[in-house]
C-alpha cells in the first residue's frame, strides 16, 4: 500500500461518526455568518464563501453541523492556507472521497464542515443549486428531511454509507433543479 493510499484510509476513518438528525435550528445562518470572517482571513483569496447543505435550508432537518463551501481560484491550497485554517481549529481531511475538493472539519465549540472547491467547478454549482432548489421547494425539503432521518437510523456510525445512500435522491433532485433553473432563465 502506498503512503497516499494509507493517508486516504486514515482520512476516511476520521470522517466516520454517528449520524443524528435534528430539527431546523434558526441559529445556523448566524453561525455561518460568524464563521465566514475567519475563513475569509485564512484563505485570503477566496472568490466566494456560501452557507450550503441542509442547515442552509429553513425548516429542513439536518445534522447539527453547518456546511460551508468556499470557492478559490486554485487548488491545492497552499501550506500557509492549511495552517491558517488549522489555527481556526479546522482539521484537514484531504479530498475525503470527493475529487476536486479540500475538506476540513471543525468539532468545537460548534461543528462545521468546510468544503473548498475551485472556481467554476461543478461541485460549487451543484451544491448551491441543490440548496437553492430546496429553499424554493419546501415540500421537496420535507421529503429530503424524512429520507435523511430514515437513512441516519440505518447508517449508524457510517457517514460514508449515509452520504452514499442519499446520493440517488440528490441526483434526481439536481435533475429537477437544473430544469427549474433553465425555466427561470427563460422567463
Amino acid at each position: 500500500m502506498t503512503p497516499s493510499e494509507k493517508r486516504l484510509i486514515r482520512a476516511e476513518r476520521r470522517a466516520e461518526e454517528y449520524i443524528t438528525i435534528h430539527e431546523y435550528d434558526p441559529r445556523w445562518p448566524a453561525l455561518f455568518a460568524s464563521e465566514r470572517a475567519g475563513i475569509t482571513g485564512a484563505l485570503g483569496e477566496a472568490i466566494a464563501i456560501e452557507h450550503m447543505g441542509s442547515t442552509a435550508v429553513p425548516g429542513l432537518e439536518a445534522k447539527p453541523i453547518v456546511d460551508i463551501i468556499a470557492c478559490v481560484a486554485h487548488l491545492p491550497l497552499s501550506d500557509d492556507q492549511v495552517r491558517a485554517l488549522n489555527a481556526l481549529d479546522y482539521e484537514y481531511l484531504g479530498e475525503s472521497g470527493v475529487p476536486g475538493r479540500a475538506y476540513f472539519r471543525k468539532r468545537e465549540p460548534q461543528p462545521f464542515y468546510l468544503h473548498i472547491v475551485q472556481y467554476e467547478s461543478s461541485l460549487w454549482d451543484h451544491n448551491l443549486l441543490f440548496r437553492d432548489y430546496l429553499q424554493a421547494h419546501p415540500e421537496e425539503a420535507r421529503r429530503y428531511g424524512s429520507l435523511k432521518r430514515k437513512l441516519a437510523g440505518d447508517a449508524g456510525h457510517s457517514l460514508l454509507v449515509y452520504s452514499d445512500r442519499k446520493s440517488r435522491f440528490i441526483s434526481r433532485t439536481l435533475e429537477r433543479a437544473r430544469e427549474w433553473r433553465r425555466d427561470a432563465q427563460q422567463d
